[in-house]
């Protein structure tokens, strides 16, 4: 047993992969021993299945991580557990890492009942258990891991796979109490207030945005040879790639759509942004959706999921989206169609404008191509110049995949383009977030500690942006990176769309700031104007009064 333990404390420091959370994490496991044992009083029993234990809650979060840039967080278990779109699309989209996880836990079970049955059982005065538990429960607060101290969000981005989701549990208060957002906004004098007038302006031209699902710009990676060439080939589907600072990795799409919609800068929620679109739902007014609505504006959001999924078509309709069509509303037989699907659909609605809707149209359309996994090439008859793309095959499907879709891009905005009316057209894609399968090239070029830094390589994705008019057309091509939070203001500006109050100050805040959101030099900028959203009615944060 000795052996044993030695060999698994040396397994939780190379999943660890930092020395100074190791005793955090080797108390845990003598902790969860200890109570294991006060209640059936057999050590072998409660020893290997607390390692067993901690095991299993270290391979999900090695798991996620690997996913998402992102460790196993304890409000994971609630957002899953009561979203079963989300339980049948982890399990659908990741069978092949989902279902060892579960034979594992199957196997813990099965093993816990052997050693439980065949452990001696082992008296002991019930003061010395309560000392064994109390030594580690004590200790545990003095080896908390100082990095976990500096910050709690940027540990999850560490990779500290066995440490996490235990010091995730910390974050349960702020289900019942004020986070630490909440504490600074509340800090801050009440703010003026923001007029809710809109302007809506002269031109109200259609508004054509895409979502461009798991897409990154191939020149920021210097390993790929061909990455200059490859971004100039998507560039064709509308105008050069423009630098984009995303604040997720590897998924939670919802995440960057909620920042453009909204102008937020999710980030700063802290743990919680993953969740936004459930904890928002309702709460934010004024947004970019409801401020086109009040211009008179057909606002339709088409979603590649049901739209209960992650609870994103609720909090869609709540900040001012007057039509969802979810993946039933399309007659999509899976998420996983090819992006030409969702631009059918697309076409279909705006031909039932052009019938008896005179409103201009903001249409946002998410899609859903290069998403992983990438183990199988989709469409095989599809056959690109230059293939393969990459030595890495699972790279060179992803690099395959977004060429599929910027070509089926491509042919959406190109039609849209030559239908162009009096009106005049916006023309907006983004990357809403990198694959998974750039992670190792990301810790390649910025270290394998870039996941804890916001804006850093991993969190960097496009957008492009062309207006078209009867007198001509322009398109986007400033270099400076901005923050997702600001796009939708620059957007605005950029075809001179409707504004507020609300919108000049968030485009006000990116002149500042110099596009950096959520990193913004001047951050209390950034707090006055979220109180001053909360102050007005038009954030529903509580905050308590100083």
């Amino acid at each position: 047993m000795l052996i044993a333990s030695f060999g698994a404390v040396f397994a939780l420091y190379n999943l660890e992969n930092y020395w100074a959370a190791l005793p955090f994490a080797v108390l845990i496991v003598a902790l969860i021993s200890a109570l294991l044992f006060a209640l059936s009083k057999r050590p072998a029993f409660s020893l290997y299945t607390a390692f067993m234990l901690v095991g299993l809650v270290t391979v999900i979060s090695l798991i996620k991580f690997k996913m998402k840039g992102f460790s196993l967080h304890f409000y994971d278990l609630v957002f899953v557990g009561s979203d079963p779109q989300a339980a049948e699309f982890l399990l659908g989209t990741y069978a092949r890492l989902v279902v060892p996880a579960l034979v594992f836990a199957a196997v813990i079970v099965v093993a816990s009942i052997v050693l439980f049955i065949y452990d001696r059982k082992i008296e002991i005065k019930t003061r010395r258990l309560m000392a064994g538990i109390l030594l580690p429960a004590l200790l545990l607060p003095v080896t908390y891991p100082s990095e976990a101290r500096e910050g709690r969000y940027v540990y999850y981005l560490q990779g500290r796979h066995v440490s996490a989701f235990f010091v995730s549990l910390l974050d349960l208060q702020y289900m019942f109490s004020d986070g630490e957002m909440e504490r600074r906004l509340a800090a801050v004098k009440p703010q003026k207030l923001f007029s809710k007038a809109v302007t809506c302006g002269a031109n109200a031209p259609d508004i054509f945005v895409v979502l461009s699902e798991t897409q990154a710009d191939p020149a920021k990676f210097p390993q790929l040879k061909n990455g200059k060439e490859l971004n100039q080939r998507m560039a064709k589907a509308n105008g050069p790639l423009q630098p984009l600072i995303v604040e997720t990795f590897g998924g939670g799409t919802w995440i960057s759509n909620l920042s453009f919609l909204t102008g937020l800068p999710a980030t700063e929620f802290g743990w919680r942004s993953p969740y936004l679109t459930i904890e928002l739902e309702g709460k934010v007014r004024g947004a970019l959706p409801e401020l086109l609505s009040d211009c008179g504006y057909r606002t339709v959001a088409i979603m590649p999921f049901e739209q209960n999924f992650v609870n994103e078509g609720p909090f869609l309709t709540s900040v001012g989206f007057q039509e969802i069509y979810d993946k039933y509303a399309i007659g999509a037989s899976d998420y996983k169609m090819r992006d030409r699907f969702y631009y059918q659909a697309a076409e279909k609605i705006i031909a039932d404008k052009k019938e008896g809707d005179n409103r201009p149209l903001f249409l946002l359309v998410q899609t859903m191509y290069p998403h992983s996994p990438y183990d199988m090439r989709k469409d095989p008859e599809i056959v690109l110049k230059g293939e393969p793309f990459n030595k890495d095959p699972q790279i060179a499907e992803y690099l395959r995949r977004m060429l599929i879709a910027r070509q089926d891009l491509s042919e959406f905005f190109d039609g849209r383009r030559s239908q162009v009316d009096n009106r005049g057209a916006v023309f907006l894609d983004f990357g809403d977030h990198q694959s998974f399968a750039t992670k190792s090239m990301v810790e390649e070029v910025a270290g394998e500690d870039a996941m804890g830094k916001p804006g850093a390589l991993p969190y960097q994705t496009f957008y492009t942006m062309r207006y078209v008019g009867l007198s001509g057309e322009r398109v986007m091509k400033e270099q400076t990176p901005v923050d997702i939070g600001f796009l939708g203001s620059r957007m605005l500006r950029f075809a001179g769309l409707a504004t507020s109050e609300m919108w000049d100050d968030i485009a006000r805040l990116d002149g500042l700031c110099k596009g950096r959101l959520f990193a913004c030099a001047d951050k209390q900028q950034v707090i006055n104007h979220l109180r001053r959203r909360i102050d007005s009615g038009l954030l529903d944060i509580k905050i308590a009064a100083q």
